[in-house]
């Protein structure tokens, strides 16, 4: 395992405990959102550490490096890449989908006065935008890129 995962365990620990000691020692309405924060990081920033730890144990160290180099095969294997860009372009297509129907739906139930939902619609359209006017420059990156 690399230093980055210790590197990222220590982020998770260090954030739960800033959140844990703005929970404890401060009045607010964003205390259950402390709470869960610090909940969510030393939860993962346990088990990544755990991981890294396990890993780089002298009887785990041999392993671990076969471990890694079937990993960092499988990730440039040329067919599995070229079936993850195909699933991220058919979940962004259907987050797009997902989105419109969406704002449609909720544009009909604010015209209709059952809920008042003006300010998700207008979310949702720059949302919508956004992601249109990233997924064409990022594209046009590429392009000049490659």
């Amino acid at each position: 395992m690399k230093k980055s995962d210790l590197i990222e365990s220590i982020v998770y620990l260090g954030a739960a405990a800033i959140a844990l000691l703005l929970c404890l020692f401060t009045e607010t309405k964003a205390e259950g959102i402390f709470r869960w924060i610090a909940g969510y990081g030393f939860v993962f920033g346990a088990l990544r550490f755990r991981r890294w730890h396990y890993w780089h144990k002298p009887e785990n160290r041999e392993r671990g490096q076969e471990y890694a180099e079937i990993e960092q095969m499988e990730q440039h294997d040329e067919l599995k890449e070229k079936i993850r860009d195909k699933s991220g372009r058919s979940a962004y297509m259907f987050g797009l989908y997902f989105v419109s129907i969406s704002a449609f739906v909720l544009g009909i139930l604010d015209q209709l006065e059952i809920i008042r939902a003006r300010g998700i619609i207008l979310y949702l359209g720059l949302y919508l935008i956004v992601q249109i006017a990233a997924e064409s420059l990022i594209f046009k990156h590429y392009m000049k890129k490659y």
